[in-house]
C-alpha cells in the first residue's frame, strides 16, 4: 500500500491522523510540490481539500493543452450506496 491512514485521539482528547505515503504516491507528492512551488506539504493538502470541497458535482476541471478537461473521481475510489 502506498498511502496508509491511521487515526487516534491525542492527549488533549482531540482526533489526530497520520498519513504515511511511499512509493509512487510519494514521488507524485514530491513532483507536485516542485512543479507548483507549494511552501510545504500542508499547503498542498489544504489546496487539494479546498478544491474537492468546492466542487458541486464531484468533478474538477483542469486546463490541458489549451482544452478544459473534466476530471471525475474514479468509481472504484468511491463507496457504493447500500441497496437495502
Amino acid at each position: 500500500m502506498a498511502i496508509k491512514y491511521t487515526e487516534s485521539t491525542g492527549e488533549d482528547s482531540k482526533p489526530n491522523a497520520i498519513l504515511a505515503i511511499d512509493n509512487g504516491d510519494l514521488q507524485a507528492l514530491k513532483e507536485v510540490m516542485e512543479t507548483y512551488n507549494f511552501i510545504d506539504q500542508q499547503a498542498l493538502l489544504r489546496y487539494a481539500l479546498v478544491s474537492l470541497l468546492s466542487s458541486e458535482d464531484n468533478t474538477l476541471y483542469i486546463r490541458e493543452d489549451g482544452n478544459i478537461v473534466a476530471m471525475k473521481i474514479a468509481d472504484l475510489l468511491v463507496k457504493k450506496a447500500d441497496k437495502t
